[in-house]
């Protein structure tokens, strides 16, 4: 069929499609109900952050700043790299031990977890390269049972709660949630005891982990985003311990073509990218297909890599 007909065939043909792979203006999307980590597949990594010298260890985002944080154990330090993985600066932390999650709250306040001391901190990290000195800084113990071995790990900010939730890697492995005596915002509770509970038991429902490295609240469903190192995988799941998705971390699965040697910590961009920071000095970097079709993703701001390319290697 040739003509005007066969033209306004294909030109309703073409709407048909349009309408239902993209939203229409001004109508609202739900929120979702679940992040969907089965719809996630490696956009970029393994990437070599050469400033970092090894031990990353922990992963946030700041939506204000638009940037990432990094957390070194040892030296004890912070990283800031910009959404295309490059290193804006590094803030030694002065007096600190042991630092393994850090959690973005607002503006330029952070939570910082010390494993062994099991400690939380909450401290300010100003725009500059300047130490950040422990003294001063309000903290708080997270759990009274002494492990040398295996402490207060990851750590997460639940902006409408004002609550933070950190885990424990194991023997026993926990989930903590603690609520500060005050606004996260302020230091008005210095000498108040915070509200420590254990949503459920991570030793009796582990969600098939034998470890707990890292922990990520998503505000939009209110899940969280459990990541383990030895299974390999990150686990979403309700806050009483109800697992809705899974992303595996090995090789020949979510993209990779090498697993992920020690997947440390996890954050989300406002987009809906997951970031994973892996010992020594990794980064990797999922996006979700199901995004990418509403238009929601950020591939410009990540360019992807095909699965064979090796490593990137990023000096500044």
């Amino acid at each position: 069929m040739t003509g005007p007909k066969s033209a306004l065939l294909s030109t309703l043909f073409f709407l048909s499609i349009t309408s239902l792979s993209a939203p229409a203006a001004g109508v609202q999307i739900p929120a979702p109900q679940e992040v969907g980590l089965q719809g996630y597949t490696l956009s970029r990594g393994p990437v070599v952050i050469n400033r970092i010298p090894g031990n990353a260890s922990g992963l946030t985002f700041n939506p204000e700043s638009r940037t990432l944080f990094i957390i070194l154990n040892y030296p004890t330090m912070v990283v800031e790299l910009n959404l295309d993985l490059h290193c804006k600066r590094t803030v030694p932390l002065a007096g600190f031990n042991d630092t393994e999650g850090i959690a973005w709250i607002s503006g330029n306040r952070f939570g910082i977890v010390q494993e062994r001391r099991r400690r939380l901190v909450i401290v300010d990290i100003p725009a500059s390269n300047n130490p950040v000195n422990i003294a001063g800084c309000v903290s708080y113990l997270v759990d009274s049972a002494e492990n040398q071995d295996f402490g207060v790990e990851g750590l997460t900010y639940s902006p409408p709660d004002d609550c933070f939730y950190a885990v424990k890697e194991k023997k026993p492995k926990k989930l903590y949630r603690i609520s500060l005596p005050g606004p996260s915002s302020t230091d008005d509770s210095r000498s108040k005891e915070p509200v420590i509970t254990l949503p459920w038991s991570a030793e009796t429902n582990s969600l098939g982990m034998s470890d707990l490295s890292a922990v990520y609240l998503h505000a939009e469903t209110g899940n969280l985003l459990i990541l383990s190192d030895e299974s390999k995988c990150l686990v979403e799941c309700t806050v009483t311990g109800r697992e809705i998705s899974r992303l595996t971390l090995k090789s020949g699965q979510s993209g990779l073509t090498k697993t992920i040697p020690q997947p440390e910590g996890i954050t989300m961009d406002n987009a809906g990218n997951i970031y994973i920071c892996s010992e020594p000095n990794l980064m990797y970097v999922f996006e979700s297909s199901r995004l990418n079709r509403l238009g929601i993703g950020t591939k410009k701001q990540i360019p992807s890599c095909t699965k064979k390319m090796p490593s990137e290697k990023i000096d500044d």
